[in-house]
């Protein structure tokens, strides 16, 4: 007997997007554990999605988008998806919940009818993080009052910072805010038996502006000057692939900083037991998952000192928290940065707060009430 149908949506569908993964991680647990029957509906859909959960979801490709752009980027397409998400929704017959995913998405909920809606908001951009001067136009009306006014029965969040940006924001809407942290499967990254190479760094994230690898690739250029061992490892695909490859041409670090494209799960497990740390300097940010799969490795962290990754990491504790933007102090910290100073117990002890089991629990009690008590 099917216990609750839920429908997802989202503007892409990627195993190697954060939010994305985490979010099909923990409903394809509430498929599993309690029977749950879920469709998922996106703009786009990468290829290896399928491979890692169509034994899960019914899963519905608008095909919409570029998966090489940002939706932003492809201004022309957002009313096209917007049509077809809602023809699509209308047409549903088993529905109990929907849960709508990140900035596009989250409008919907204006234009369908009122069942039981939750809309979560992973981060909330800023003009740095718009590519083009009609975004930049566009972010206060479409982020700032009509995503953070939505009328969704509730919003989640991933970490506190982002609840608090929010509930700023809101005008009208007083909908119920809650915090959900992303939870990874633990299992795999606590047996990891740590070997750390020497000069050895790592990052791993979608290849966008927002997570500022070109500070990275400048600070390894100054700290190749002391560490003749450095390498940097940078996993991960999107738009900034080819400008990033440009980039560390021009600054002669072939042979320092390499880009390895999306690796599959074990082959990431292997880079973060041989890394010294993992740098990390995404901003805006949801919640960088990326982090606590470091921490569960034994794998200390380099990263801003800006929420919400500051709410995980306690500097010289679980790694090192540098000013934002100071790409000398960057530079300065990979260069002094010894690895023997953390104990692996705790890095690993912080992890086990994000385990996958508690966000799952928390999601099917939230669903589980929602449907009783909608408050549409």
């Amino acid at each position: 007997m099917i216990l609750l149908h839920i429908t997802f949506v989202s503007d892409y569908l990627s195993p190697f997007a954060g939010g994305v993964r985490i979010i099909a991680n923990t409903l394809a647990e509430l498929v599993k554990q309690y029977n749950y029957d879920v469709s998922l509906i996106a703009g786009a859909v990468d290829s290896a999605f399928y491979d890692a959960y169509d034994n899960y979801f019914n899963i519905v490709n608008l095909n919409i988008y570029n998966l090489r752009k940002l939706p932003h980027q492809q201004p022309s397409r957002i009313p096209v998806f917007f049509k077809d998400a809602k023809k699509t929704l209308t047409g549903l017959q088993n529905l109990d919940i929907l849960h709508f995913n990140n900035h596009l998405p989250n409008l919907l909920p204006y234009f369908l009818p009122k069942v039981p809606r939750v809309c979560t908001i992973h981060h909330l951009e800023d003009m740095q993080s718009m590519s083009n001067l009609i975004s930049r136009i566009s972010l206060p009306i479409f982020q700032d009052f009509l995503e953070t006014n939505s009328p969704c029965t509730l919003i989640h969040t991933p970490s506190k910072y982002t609840a608090e940006q929010v509930a700023k924001r809101r005008i009208f809407a007083r909908r119920r805010i809650i915090v959900i942290p992303n939870g990874i499967d633990l299992s795999k990254h606590l047996a990891v038996r740590k070997k750390p190479e020497p000069g050895t760094f790592l990052m791993i994230g979608r290849l966008e502006p927002r997570k500022h690898y070109e500070h990275a690739i400048l600070a390894a250029k100054l700290a190749r000057k002391r560490r003749k061992d450095l390498k940097l490892y940078i996993v991960g695909n999107g738009p900034l692939s080819i400008a990033l490859e440009r980039k560390i041409k021009e600054e002669n670090l072939e042979d320092t900083v390499k880009l390895l494209g999306n690796v599959d799960e074990q082959e990431k497990l292997e880079l973060l037991a041989r890394a010294e740390a993992l740098i990390h300097l995404g901003y805006p940010e949801g919640f960088g998952i990326v982090v606590v799969e470091a921490l569960a490795t034994g794998t200390p962290v380099i990263s801003y000192n800006l929420p919400p990754i500051s709410e995980i990491i306690r500097n010289h504790i679980h790694g090192l928290l540098v000013e934002k933007d100071n790409v000398a102090q960057l530079a300065r910290s990979i260069m002094d940065f010894n690895i023997t100073i953390y104990d692996e117990r705790v890095l690993k002890s912080k992890a086990k707060k994000y385990d996958l089991r508690k966000t799952v629990e928390s999601f099917h009690t939230v669903y589980k009430n929602l449907k009783v008590r909608p408050n549409c």
